[in-house]
């Protein structure tokens, strides 16, 4: 559901989700986005409404904002 709703917002650019090591049941989601001003405006015009809309049993651990380095292809 979050993916699908970031997939059309302006700036968009992906979505992976990744399982961790050596935790049972733990994955981070992780987006990119062409700016960050772009991320900022999904995020106050969509968290909270997608947040009481999920039905997924979700304990956040974290959020954390990356800035990429660089990109190997």
């Amino acid at each position: 559901m979050w993916a699908g709703s970031a997939k059309k917002a302006k700036g968009f650019v992906a979505y992976s989700t990744m399982k961790r090591y050596g935790c049972l049941n733990q994955y981070a989601s992780v987006y990119a986005w062409a700016k960050k001003s772009d991320h900022d405006r999904f995020m106050k015009k969509y968290h909270a409404w997608l947040v009481t809309k999920s039905q997924a049993k979700v304990k956040v651990l974290g959020y954390y904002n990356l800035k990429g380095v660089d990109r190997v292809r």
